[in-house]
């Protein structure tokens, strides 16, 4: 119920009429003062009847209902707010002030900047708790806290952009209200209906219940369903009521207790969303009714589909023995509750209840306080059924229906569009509202009005809603509104909406031939209609003013329908959205030196190892792993067991100076362990000389730099080079062990990656293939740039990493093939490892590059002879860098590790060549 002063009695009749008076807001004292400011250089214009009031705006005319359990009260006049040369236009029309007990919204009809109408607005909450008086025929609102609402949020916007966040304090809300009177009104009757909202008779030698609670927990399957992440619910406590996550607790019980008559009210109640809004109701003020006839719950429902319920008999209640009387106090524990044909929408979702009648629902508790109780009056409750002259919901006959099917369209747009908005380029997202919902194939907007007389369709359908789409850090930022669809002939129409900056425009014609057609008594649908870009509609896909579709390219299906006018869902929000993390920066230091374990006791500079830890959350996500002295990331995403266990696999870089370091895991909690780290084993074994590295590198990332987004290129230098697709490093030198067939092949050259304007510049070179064994090695690179998110937001976050160990090379998935000493491996899979994923972050740990072709020669005399031992004294040696021409492209890199010329020969003199090579100790 409204919260009505202590010294007012009169309660006011369900329905009353409202016969004049007024609303007063100010909207927002910022904004008015923003627009008015040398910023937007605007004005605010208050059209009749309408009036300016010092810093509020008073709308007369007021008409429409009031009640106990219910307000629905509309006022006219306007309000424009006017700025920026226009860019800003804003209407605020015809505030009207709805709710049920004491949380209220102020609904208005409105015009945005871009011109779409909003009819029925929800733009603000009203909490009128504490706010409101009611004194003879007059009702007066109070300065009641006011709060901006998501769709309010969507109007108060500049170029896409949101002024306020839903959840802001606007100006509060007053209203002086004249009630009409009735001469000699009769004493209530109770009709008994399941829409009931006048009370029955009070006997003043009644029982008074003066105190307590009544707890009811909705069901407790249905609290299970909303903790289920796909539903992505929200529960809100009305006040006074409170909820412990198993039920809701009703406040400051009043009412009567006897054994003929139980009539028990209750203040606060519960708001359940869901399935972004479309799921969305409200409960409140429980009360429980008990005769020798009936035994019922009632409430103050709204239901999700926005239909205003007040003393909506949703369930049957069975005492039995459930009761208790202790002096002056009444325990109800446990007691049966079903419900009723008419409490099924109180469960509904997409138009269809979730729990039919006569489905058990959460049992009833309550503890009252009533001088004098007896026991309630011993009653059977009735079978839930449908009454007579009720719809399919069991709904009264004061509530909203539609009247046959309703229509509406469903669209994805483009379904790698919206890919590409949440992907790791755009890491965008996706927003809907104006009653617009997400599905599965895409979005659903439904009928508001319609031209055609179903089943034909011909003539144009409008549907309500907006789809935003928003990447790119807000360089991409535009919405798809009310669209519709105009039906020139049976095989062919036009889809058409509101766009961003363009008004309304043609988006793509539909092939209605191609479509499934089905038809109802006043309603038909097309399913599956082909739709293609109109050269208006491609512009409207693109990213500064480059078009990722040409007119003509096919988009996402469309499926319509021309029905009656659906119900406006309320509800809205981000349905999609980039799951990229935060910028994050190593701590210089090692947060923690001891929980790790390692599975080996010796480890050298360019090993493989394993690294486990305890201690963090079960399925923990996103645990990183840092080696020091010097910050290194080797891994950003390992995620823990069940038991909190973590475990990693990785390499340690082989550019690491020799001594101890500190292993790290660092997520919810912090492990580490000391390691000593060996200088790399030498690898002796045969020369492999004219080697060559074919890579495509990352197809996805070419045309990504290419494409019309980064608008880049790539170059190539020091002896590489670029044939499409691949680039090609070659001039190879290196060693291999015949026997162990571990080794290295080292190249020279880099290629660079530009765009975005120079913002993107990424550079990979000198390439070394580390051979594990015959069926597995390592690709490392050095490493220079930064991310792609990071250059389209023009920013700088780019680093230089030498020798890191980017891609994981299944030599065994290649195909091998040798002629002579010249040995091939073709089509090597290759994929990006948890070290490369950190260096390169635009692609996660795992995911498959582009593949690898390796060519290199084996010396002809190499294993005719065993290699002979190597005496400390027998040292490699080591040249100089000067002694390479980098420049002309036709020497070895300059790391390239050479045996001593005496050595070699003396080694050629019994048959065999060996080779000598040192893994790369270059500083990270």
């Amino acid at each position: 119920m409204l919260a009505l002063p202590a010294t007012s009695a009169q309660a006011v009749e369900a329905g009353t009429k409202v016969t004049t008076g007024t609303i007063t807001w100010g909207v927002k004292s910022s904004f008015r003062n923003y627009v008015t400011s040398p910023v937007a250089d605007g004005a605010v214009e208050v059209a009749p009847p309408a009036q300016k009031d010092g810093n509020a705006f008073v709308f007369p005319a007021a008409s429409g209902t009031w009640a106990d359990v219910g307000v629905d009260v509309g006022t006219q006049g306007s309000v424009r707010f006017r700025g920026h040369d226009g860019a800003l236009d804003i209407t605020i029309s015809k505030p009207r002030l709805v709710g049920t007990g004491s949380a209220a919204q102020l609904r208005v009809d409105a015009k945005d900047s871009d011109g779409t109408t909003h009819t029925g607005l929800a733009i603000a909450d009203v909490d009128l708790e504490g706010n409101l008086t009611h004194e003879g025929p007059t009702v007066t609102v109070s300065d009641a806290p006011a709060t901006l609402t998501a769709g309010g949020e969507k109007l108060f916007s500049r170029d896409g952009e949101p002024l306020y966040e839903a959840g802001t304090a606007l100006d509060a809300v007053s209203a002086k209200l004249t009630l009409e009177t009735k001469a000699d009104p009769e004493a209530p009757t109770d009709p008994a209906e399941p829409g009931e909202t006048t009370a029955p008779p009070v006997d003043a030698g009644l029982a008074k219940v003066t105190g307590g609670t009544l707890s009811w927990g909705l069901k407790e399957s249905f609290r299970s369903y909303l903790k289920m992440s796909f539903v992505e619910a929200t529960t809100r406590v009305i006040a006074p009521a409170t909820d412990d996550g198993a039920q809701t607790t009703f406040r400051r019980a009043t009412g009567t207790w006897d054994s003929t008559q139980v009539d028990v009210r209750t203040r606060g109640g519960i708001h359940v969303t869901g399935h972004h809004g479309v799921m969305d109701f409200t409960v409140e003020n429980l009360r429980l009714v008990v005769d020798a006839k009936r035994s019922h719950l009632r409430a103050d429902v709204r239901d999700s589909e926005d239909n205003v319920l007040p003393g909506l008999v949703f369930a049957t209640v069975d005492l039995g023995k459930k009761v208790k009387v202790a002096g002056n106090t009444v325990t109800i524990t446990g007691a049966p509750v079903t419900l009723t044909k008419a409490g099924e929408t109180m469960f509904d979702y997409t138009g269809s209840p979730m729990y039919t009648a006569g489905t058990a629902l959460a049992p009833l508790n309550g503890t009252l306080t009533v001088k004098g109780a007896t026991a309630p009056p011993k009653t059977t409750p009735a079978k839930p059924a449908a009454k007579p002259g009720r719809d399919k919901a069991g709904r009264s006959a004061g509530a909203t229906k539609r009247a046959g099917r309703s229509g509406e369209l469903t669209w994805g747009v483009k379904s790698s569009f919206r890919s590409y908005i949440t992907g790791p380029i755009a890491r965008g997202a996706v927003s809907v509202s104006g009653g617009a919902t997400a599905v599965s194939s895409g979005y659903r907007f439904g009928q508001s009005s319609t031209s055609a007389q179903a089943p034909d369709a011909t003539g144009t359908t409008n549907y309500r809603g907006s789809v935003a789409f928003r990447g790119h850090h807000g360089t991409l930022d535009f919405a798809v509104s009310q669209p519709s669809v105009r039906v020139n002939s049976p095989s062919s129409a036009v889809l058409s909406a509101s766009v961003t900056g363009r008004g309304r425009i043609d988006i793509a014609t539909l092939d209605l031939r191609a479509g499934a057609r089905s038809t109802e008594s006043g309603w038909v649908q097309y399913a599956g209609v082909p739709a293609r870009l109109t050269a208006e509609g491609a512009r409207v896909f693109s990213y500064q003013n480059r078009a990722f579709y040409v007119a003509g390219s096919l988009v996402d299906p469309v499926t319509f329908s021309v029905g009656s006018t659906a119900v406006a869902r309320r509800g809205g929000g981000v349905v999609a959205a980039s799951t990229s993390a935060q910028k994050w920066t190593a701590p210089p230091t090692p947060p923690a030196t001891a929980g790790l374990t390692v599975d080996q006791d010796e480890i050298r500079a360019g090993d493989k190892i394993t690294a486990s830890g305890t201690g963090f959350l079960a399925n923990e996500t996103g645990i990183r792993v840092v080696l020091y002295s010097t910050p290194v990331v080797l891994a950003e995403n390992v995620t823990a067991d069940a038991t909190g266990r973590a475990t990693w696999t990785g390499t340690i870089p082989a550019t690491v100076e020799p001594g101890k370091h500190t292993l790290t895991f660092q997520g919810s909690v912090d492990r580490g362990v000391v390691i000593d780290v060996a200088a790399a084993e030498e690898i002796v074994g045969c020369r492999l000389t004219d080697g060559r590295l074919d890579w495509g590198f990352k197809e996805s990332f070419r045309a990504y730099v290419s494409g019309s987004i980064a608008n880049g290129d790539w170059t190539t230098r020091d002896g590489a080079r670029y044939e499409t697709p691949e680039f090609t490093w070659s001039k190879g030198a290196g060693v291999l062990d015949e026997k162990t067939r571990a080794g290295e092949l080292g190249f020279g050259g880099a290629i660079e990656f530009t765009g975005h304007d120079g913002a993107l510049d990424t550079v990979i070179e000198n390439p070394v293939v580390r051979f594990t064994d015959e069926k597995a090695a390592v690709l490392t690179v050095d490493y220079s740039g930064g991310t792609m998110d990071a250059a389209m937001a023009g920013e700088d976050d780019s680093r230089t990493l030498t020798g890191v160990p980017f891609a994981d090379l299944d030599l065994a998935a290649g195909e091998r093939s040798q002629q002579g000493g010249r040995v091939t491996i073709s089509d090597v899979p290759a994929t990006l490892t948890s070290a490369g994923s950190a260096a390169f972050p635009n692609y996660e740990a795992g995911t498959a590059l582009d593949p690898v072709t390796l060519t290199y020669t084996v010396s002809k005399d190499c294993g005719t002879a065993a290699a002979p031992a190597v005496d400390e004294e027998q040292q490699a040696v080591v040249l100089e860098p000067d002694e390479f021409d980098t420049a002309s492209g036709t020497s070895l890199p300059q790391w390239v590790p050479w045996v001593g010329g005496a050595l070699l020969g003396a080694l050629a003199a019994i048959g065999a060549t060996v080779l000598i090579m040192r893994r790369r100790e270059v500083k990270a």
